[in-house]
């Protein structure tokens, strides 16, 4: 099973009470997740396969289960951190780049 923890999203997600959420539970991809990813079809946004990941491994946002809504809902810059926080769920917090000078 994926790696599942809680975290404090930076911005936050005000519900229709007007009560701000930041934590949201949140776990590594699976086998599934992955074979699912491959097969995604060429022309895909990068904006929905992030869509639908989270979908698949956010579990909740405050105290409510996650849905379409609530994660379209997040702002931006939560969604991307929520991405990144996948994303070190399921590889470890390291990240090898390679980058070619545009000068040389």
């Amino acid at each position: 099973m994926a790696t599942r923890t809680t975290v404090a999203l930076p911005g936050g997600l005000i519900d229709d009470a007007g009560v701000l959420h930041r934590q949201v539970v949140v776990r590594g991809l699976c086998g599934r997740d992955e074979e699912w990813l491959h097969q995604l079809p060429p022309q895909t946004t990068q904006a929905r396969a992030v869509t639908e990941i989270l979908l698949r491994t956010v579990r909740s946002i405050g105290p409510h289960r996650a849905t379409r809504t609530l994660v379209l809902a997040l702002p931006a810059g939560d969604r991307d951190y929520l991405a990144l926080k996948v994303r070190q769920l399921t590889f470890g917090s390291r990240i090898e780049l390679v980058l070619a000078c545009p000068a040389c």
